[in-house]
């Protein structure tokens, strides 16, 4: 049989190996068969005469072994370069078109791991056209068609994340989900509604799970107002331990075993239903100097840490069993509640560490009424909006509307904090009262 037939059939071999993949979930099956694709297309390279494409497709073979067992580290990476490029001028034997192998793989190990939905669909174009190019000059005729399918449907991706754009002023009640920081989760929902106006109103530790309150938009600019509100949150806490972040993610500082009677454990938690002055912990972002605490805390640097007045407006134990304690607390703006939990443990002269936090409130919102990334990523959502949020009093098509638009002062008898202009349904403007009158806050409309 014709070399070049058989090179081909291997070709399509792999090929289908590399459409397999694209449909696999779990991301360690799709990068096995992605490996099986690189084996059956080095076998093709080789039968149809490109050494360089053998060579690098078997590297990326290796390359791929070690990203299943969480090992690509970057000296890891540098090897696979330098042995890629070691062998591919030793042994190219295509002159110019040779190298493009080469330089898909140095490229792709490089940028393989962007975040970036978008990024990874041009990093894939380039990476595919070099190989178009590459297996074109070989008549490596099956390959190079999957590698034109691949430029188009990434080609056609583009064009619908750069088209749909959901940057629509909108306030979302989110469940954050464990082991996420609020900025993992902004930066998710940033990209599924493909927009880099968003923010959040209140941090959440990647321990805690709960109502966080996303802003999308010009509603970004409402961050403040809806974080003064109260928080209520469900805690969890174990007596007898001590780490350095104040929870059970840390490290152990201080143990002992004493036991404490539900007596007094209730008289330490009806001592802190009051407003206090509260040390903010360490491993926080607070800043002192300029910097970061716990850039202190990460480089063993000893600091004063700032003190604040902190509201617990109200505090209830619900269960307590064998050291480990549960409460619901509602609380101000600024609490740490891993401080208050530390704070609790001073006051029975033992330790105390938190090991799970829920808040179920912030201001009126209630993780009831909360949605997962998954609900917001299946558009399984409703969004809020100003009057949602504030107490404001909403004006449609208001006489002077031109005033509005324009940041004029507006003289108006109402006891709202807020007045929200509309026209024709459409938001113009968000005015807050200053004194006797109102003044512009949020210009909404867009002209």
């Amino acid at each position: 049989m014709n070399v070049i037939i058989i090179g081909n059939i291997i070709g399509l071999l792999g090929s289908s190996f590399m459409v397999i993949g694209g449909y696999l979930k779990n991301k360690n099956h799709a990068i096995t068969a992605q490996t099986m694709q690189l084996l059956f297309l080095s076998i093709s390279n080789l039968i149809l005469g490109s050494l360089s494409g053998f060579i690098n497709n078997l590297i990326n073979c290796v390359r791929n072994v070690f990203s299943v067992k969480n090992k690509l580290t970057i000296p890891i990476k540098l090897i696979i370069i330098i042995l890629s490029i070691i062998l591919t001028i030793k042994y190219n034997n295509l002159g110019v078109i040779g190298y493009l192998p080469l330089i898909n793989n140095i490229i792709f190990i490089i940028f393989m791991n962007t975040k970036s939905d978008l990024n990874f669909k041009f990093l894939t174009i380039f990476y595919m056209s070099l190989w178009l190019i590459h297996n074109i000059y070989i008549k490596a005729f099956t390959t190079s068609i999957f590698n034109i399918i691949t430029i188009i449907t990434c080609l056609i991706a583009i064009y619908k994340i750069l088209s749909i754009k959901d940057d629509k002023n909108k306030i979302i009640v989110v469940n954050k989900p464990e082991n996420f920081t609020s900025r993992d989760v902004v930066n998710k929902i940033g990209h599924i509604l493909n927009t880099k106006k968003i923010g959040h109103t209140g941090t959440l530790d990647p321990i805690a799970t709960g109502v966080l309150i996303v802003t999308v938009g010009k509603y970004t600019k409402l961050n403040d107002c809806i974080m003064s509100t109260f928080k209520e949150y469900i805690a969890e806490f174990k007596l007898g331990m001590l780490t350095d972040t104040l929870d059970i993610t840390g490290k152990v500082l201080k143990e002992n075993k004493k036991k404490i009677s539900k007596k007094k454990l209730e008289e330490a938690i009806n001592h802190f239903n009051k407003s206090y002055e509260q040390e903010v912990p360490i491993y926080s972002s607070v800043k002192v100097n300029g910097r970061k605490l716990y850039e202190y805390a990460r480089n063993n640097e000893k600091v004063i840490l700032p003190k604040r007045n902190v509201d617990i407006r109200e505090l209830e134990l619900i269960d307590y069993n064998d050291n480990t304690v549960k409460i619901r607390c509602l609380v101000s703006k600024g609490t740490y509640i891993r401080s208050l939990i530390r704070d609790i443990g001073e006051y029975l002269n033992t330790y105390a560490t938190m090991t799970k936090l829920v808040r179920t409130k912030q201001g009126k919102f209630s993780i009831n009424e909360s949605y997962t990334l998954e609900d917001i990523a299946k558009k399984k959502y409703k969004y809020l909006s100003i009057a949602d949020c504030l107490d404001v009093e909403v004006i449609d098509n208001y006489p002077d509307i031109h005033k509005v638009r324009n940041g004029v002062k507006i003289d108006y008898n109402t006891n709202k904090e807020y007045i929200l202009f509309k026209e024709k349904n459409k938001e113009v403007a968000l005015y807050k009262k200053d004194d006797d009158i109102y003044r512009m806050f949020i210009k909404l409309e867009e002209r």
